[in-house]
């Protein structure tokens, strides 16, 4: 009886260590074929061009094949909805962003997926935006725009690239904040928007920082908290007196909800290093990105405050899409 017992003991404890040591394997392993990234718009982009970078990035250090799959449609939804149904294994991942991570919750009433149910491996980058204004505008400061808006009948008119999009929600939240009529005029991509804010045919845009490095339109303040390298002489809305009117638009790298602990943080392992490659930080910063290497805790924090904050401001400025 003694020598059973002992032999069952045994067992078990051979049983837990392997139980223990299960987690630490399935990282050694991961990824054990290749791994597939979703990217919920179609090629060409800044969300595609990154995913691209960091899939080479990625296969190269993890030793499988990453392979971008565009999967565009319902603002972001059909991609993300996608990837939130896959096996939590790793193998399919999501390029994360604001529209599908943050405000697509708040916006749409039916949506495929549950955005809680991913956690992250970590961001890859992010960006801010520029509001800029045609060459010849009168507007050349913040203060500049919120007096302007406060005398002219019906207010100032805005271009975004839709309802429910960076540039839409970024110029309403302006318009709380400073107490301002403001008129939306929504566009049905950035092409013809920027021809008419160029042309002034509409007074502002929130937009990325290309149409300001460009010489198309000028800079009058960088939605963000510090000034950006790309336009180091544009002050930032936080300087003009409005700390709140930010915007970070970002691609994070996201897995679906129960996806191990140590195959997030392999992954996570991989992206630092990734970003620190030369070829990949100039190919990112063309389309305005720097890499943001940030940890998991942080990751998931930020996308929890954005979430709380622009909920607020779709909440009181009362947009929908459905």
């Amino acid at each position: 009886m003694r020598h059973f017992t002992v032999r069952v003991w045994l067992a078990l404890g051979l049983a837990l260590a392997l139980g223990l040591a299960a987690p630490g394997a399935w990282a050694q392993a991961y990824p054990d074929r290749p791994v597939r990234i979703i990217v919920p718009y179609t090629t060409g982009g800044a969300t595609d061009t990154t995913a691209r970078l960091f899939a080479e990035q990625l296969g190269r250090r993890l030793g499988q094949p990453f392979v971008v799959e565009n999967r565009a449609g319902g603002g972001t939804s059909l991609g993300a909805a996608l990837a939130a149904k896959a096996a939590p294994d790793g193998h399919t991942l999501l390029i994360s962003n604001f529209a599908s991570n943050v405000v697509n919750r708040w916006l749409r009433r039916q949506l495929d997926y549950d955005p809680a149910a991913f956690t992250h491996a970590g961001m890859l980058s992010r960006s801010a935006m520029v509001l800029a204004v045609a060459p010849g505008s009168p507007i050349h400061t913040l203060a500049d725009l919120v007096a302007l808006a406060r005398t002219k009948p019906g207010g100032l008119s805005y271009a975004s690239n839709g309802p429910g999009t960076p540039n839409h929600l970024l110029s309403e939240l302006l318009a709380l904040r400073a107490g301002v009529p403001l008129v939306h005029i929504p566009y049905a991509g950035s092409s013809q928007s920027n021809l008419d804010l160029v042309a002034g045919r509409v007074d502002f845009m929130f937009d990325a920082f290309t149409i300001v490095t460009s010489g198309q339109a000028r800079g009058v303040a960088v939605a963000d908290a510090a000034r950006w390298a790309a336009l180091p002489m544009v002050p930032t809305t936080a300087e003009a007196g409005y700390p709140d009117v930010g915007l970070t638009t970002f691609f994070g790298l996201a897995a679906p909800a129960g996806t191990p602990e140590p195959i997030l943080d392999r992954l996570h392992a991989a992206i630092l290093p990734a970003m620190q490659d030369q070829a990949l930080v100039q190919r990112m910063g063309a389309t305005g990105f720097v890499p943001w290497p940030i940890s998991r805790a942080a990751t998931a924090a930020f996308i929890a405050s954005e979430s709380e904050k622009w909920r607020a401001v779709i909440a009181t400025a009362r947009i929908s899409l459905e």
